[in-house]
Order: C-alpha cells, then structure tokens, then sequence
C-alpha cells in the first residue's frame, strides 16, 4: 500500500475527491471545481493508486463512489470534520 503525502497536496487531493460524487461527470465535476480536469484526473488517479483500489465508478453517470470508495470517503469526511473543529 501506497501513502499520500501531505506535504505533497494529498489532503488537498482527498478534500477534493469528496465534492466529486453527484456531478454528471468528472469533466462537470472539475468545471464546477474550477480544476483543469487532467489535474483532476491525474489527483484522483494518485489517490486510487495510494488506496490500491478504485475510489470512484469511472463509467457510472453521475458520478458514484465504488463501495469501498464511499467507506474511504465516508471516513476521511469524519476526520475533516474532526480535524476542522480542531482549528477553531
């Protein structure tokens, strides 16, 4: 298993992945985002190679979180949760 660092934007990457499920498509998703859609791509392709498997149905219209997808993210969005109360 791979690690995301967080020196290297992974904890941005992974806020991210969180605002992607619902939109039609990921092109949509970094449109509304206001990220170039390779970079997206490309975020969301490190992402799945860290957790060694696929975070997101790539074919399904809208976009949806594969089953362990959802627990991953699920989790992370806990942990922000968390980690944002912290801060303030």
């Amino acid at each position: 298993m791979e690690y995301i660092s967080t020196r290297k934007g992974g904890l941005e990457w992974l806020r991210t992945a969180l605002q992607i499920p619902g939109h039609r498509t990921r092109r949509s998703a970094a449109l509304a985002l206001g990220i170039v859609r390779t970079s997206l791509n490309g975020r969301l392709k490190m992402l799945e190679t860290a957790a060694g498997f696929e975070i997101f149905n790539h074919s399904a219209r809208p976009v949806v979180a594969t089953s362990r997808g959802r627990a991953l993210l699920d989790e992370a969005e806990r942990l922000f949760d968390q980690l944002d109360r912290q801060r303030t």
